[in-house]
């Protein structure tokens, strides 16, 4: 995983904390492969956070626990990538740990 893209936009009482994280999965084997990948969305920890702007691409998504599966079938040397994107609103002077 890759960070690709964070910024922080802290105008009027909300901040909001915009995020890109790039997957990249390479196969070197001479065999194609399948991978599972997982990663999860920011879960809420405050009432008054808003987590909007979600993209994911073609993976599915566990409404409960925010985990999304990128099913991945990956020819020999080749690479997959796949973007998650996702943006965090909260109230300034919260402290919020968006890592």
């Amino acid at each position: 995983m890759q960070k690709d893209e964070s910024r922080k936009n802290l105008l009027g009482s909300r901040v909001t904390f915009s995020r890109t994280w790039e997957i990249t999965v390479k196969n070197n084997k001479g065999v194609p492969i399948k991978v599972n990948v997982e990663d999860q969305l920011p879960i809420k920890t405050i009432s008054d956070m808003d987590i909007s702007k979600t993209e994911y691409g073609d993976a599915a998504l566990d409404a409960e626990t925010n985990i999304l599966t990128w099913q991945l079938h990956v020819a020999p040397a080749t690479e997959q990538k796949r973007q998650l994107k996702y943006a965090i609103t909260y109230p300034k002077g919260q402290i919020v740990n968006v890592n």
